[in-house]
């Protein structure tokens, strides 16, 4: 769907997610209201794979 809410989602860190998934879920956000997320040594393995909307522009599904 589209996303619509206005709750600002700021300043989130991940760092060394390791693992596997069964199924990888979408992630939808109203990019209007999200900044400064970042993503480092991530490596999750999954047979199905969800999609992104409205990450940050320095976020790469």
């Amino acid at each position: 769907g589209t996303p619509t809410s206005l709750v600002e989602i700021t300043n989130i860190t991940v760092d060394g997610l390791t693992g596997t998934a069964e199924n990888l879920y979408d992630i939808v956000a109203n990019p209007d209201v999200v900044s400064d997320w970042t993503f480092t040594n991530i490596v999750v393995n999954s047979t199905i794979i969800g999609n992104c909307s409205g990450e940050p522009s320095n976020v790469k599904c």
